[in-house]
């Protein structure tokens, strides 16, 4: 058949056209492999320095004679919502400031933060309450 000759000449153009496309996209899930290998070695929220304004803040705040302590720490945690949930990076906070803790801020842009736990919350310790007697 004449046509036939025409469409497979076609169809291999076709073919080696799109040959390299199953490695790239082979390459491309190793990749994606790799990156999810690597980020779960972090699974956990990690400390990383909290920001310098919330730091000078909480400084000043403390120095107030409203403020009876001036050894309140502050405590920046990286986490990520796909990986973390918000009790592990509550307990994880509680456990770096060592007892209770506060909020401040969250932030997700210019963070040290890697890319699976890109957002930063930053927590105050907080006194622990000593049970009267």
């Amino acid at each position: 058949m004449p046509g036939m000759k025409d469409m497979s000449a076609g169809f291999s153009r076709f073919a080696r056209m799109f040959a390299p496309m199953p490695r790239a996209i082979a390459g491309l899930g190793i990749a994606l492999g790799l990156m999810a290998a690597l980020g779960a070695c972090t699974i956990r929220p990690y400390a990383v320095a909290p920001p310098s304004a919330v730091v000078a803040g909480t400084a000043e705040k403390a120095a107030s004679p409203a403020s009876p302590s001036p050894s309140r720490r502050v405590v920046a945690l990286c986490y990520g919502r796909l990986v973390d949930s918000p009790q592990e990076l509550l307990e994880e906070a509680r456990y770096q400031c060592g007892g209770p803790v506060r909020l401040l801020e969250q932030d997700l842009l210019w963070t040290p933060c890697g890319l699976l736990q890109p957002m930063r919350a930053t927590f105050e310790c907080l006194p622990s309450q000593i049970p009267s007697q």
